[in-house]
């Protein structure tokens, strides 16, 4: 109902793929909206629900008010998701650490997009896979759903990358888009895919060209479709508080959906709560330095929290208190986080 209240179903955007970092030029192409059968989208979204492993709750989209052409998820004070429809493009932006902007792959390809329960559907005539992009709490994600096996086994998705920033690829599998300064924008959660029965294939990512994310997907005996999944963590953490009224004093933090199932990056995480925290007189600048003994006793909480899945799953707000001994992250572990 969206687009139809915006645009006519015939309605042709030119786009232009334009990455920094002396990369080439995209070919243009038309995007024509809203010119795919609904039911279709309905059994590849169903399919990707029963299969996918995270399951996170899709954010609401709207109409950016000084740009009809793109779609906002405004998350919090300090991030939003932005969908340029013209250029196949998603803008993930944090005030923060910086924006982030990542393209869809294979886009010259794509010449459909479809708005269905908060996602956005990318398809072409002639592609044998479909993109279905949306924003989650603290980030985005694209599911690939590859039709055949006449399908690619890979698929890139550019970035564009600063003059101090590259992507990286972690021991376990995930990826980070880092800057320069050790700063990390966003953690891409260890890749996924899955066949239609369940079956779960070998997938892994590669930095190709300096950046793009490259998703490699072992098709071989798998049963179609296929879904895989990279995601985008761009924000952790939703807000931190301190709470007054509890004695001991707290720290409340929540997380997001990213920061509390998906990332992997716990120093990362641990760095965007630091800088959130506001001042308090019982965890002043002096004793929240790093090596000291309150610090590392805030740190090993909040490590313990992210760690664990009671605390994940059962507690919609983590409590960090200043005045809790450090006894080490073992031992912060054996006393269920508060030591």
């Amino acid at each position: 109902m969206l687009f139809k209240n915006l645009f006519i179903s015939s309605l042709i955007i030119s786009s232009t793929f334009l990455f920094s970092n002396s990369l080439p030029v995209f070919a243009k192409n038309e995007v024509k909206l809203n010119q795919k059968n609904q039911s279709e989208i309905q059994k590849v979204l169903k399919n990707i629900q029963e299969k996918d492993p995270q399951k996170p709750i899709s954010q609401k989209l709207k109409v950016n008010k000084n740009n009809e052409n793109e779609l906002i998820s405004e998350q919090s004070d300090n991030f939003q998701i932005k969908f340029e429809l013209q250029n196949k493009k998603i803008n993930l932006k944090n005030k923060q650490k910086g924006d982030i902007s990542v393209g869809i792959p294979n886009s010259e390809q794509m010449d459909s997009v479809d708005l269905v329960e908060d996602k956005l559907v990318y398809s072409g005539k002639d592609a044998k896979f479909e993109v279905i992009v949306e924003a989650i709490d603290g980030g985005m994600r694209q599911v690939i759903n590859i039709k055949d096996n006449s399908a690619p086994d890979f698929y890139d998705f550019p970035v564009e990358l600063g003059l101090d920033e590259k992507l990286v690829i972690n021991t376990d599998g995930s990826a980070d888009f880092i800057k320069s300064n050790k700063i990390v924008k966003a953690t891409i959660g260890k890749p996924w895919a899955k066949d239609v029965n369940g079956k779960d294939l070998k997938t892994s990512y590669s930095v190709e060209n300096g950046n793009i994310l490259r998703q490699k997907i072992e098709l071989k005996d798998a049963v179609f479709p296929v879904v895989a999944d990279p995601i985008w963590c761009g924000n952790q953490i939703s807000s931190v508080q301190w709470q007054g009224w509890r004695n001991p004093i707290s720290l409340g933090v929540i997380p997001t959906y990213c920061g509390r199932f998906l990332s992997n990056d716990t120093w990362a995480a641990w760095s965007e709560l630091y800088s959130m925290t506001p001042y308090h007189w019982q965890w002043n600048w002096e004793e929240r330095s790093y090596g000291t003994t309150k610090y590392w006793s805030m740190y090993n909480q909040f490590i313990c929290h992210q760690n664990n899945a009671a605390a994940q799953i059962l507690e919609g707000e983590w409590n960090l208190e200043p005045s809790r001994p450090n006894v080490g992250l073992q031992a912060t572990y054996w006393a269920l986080c508060n030591p």
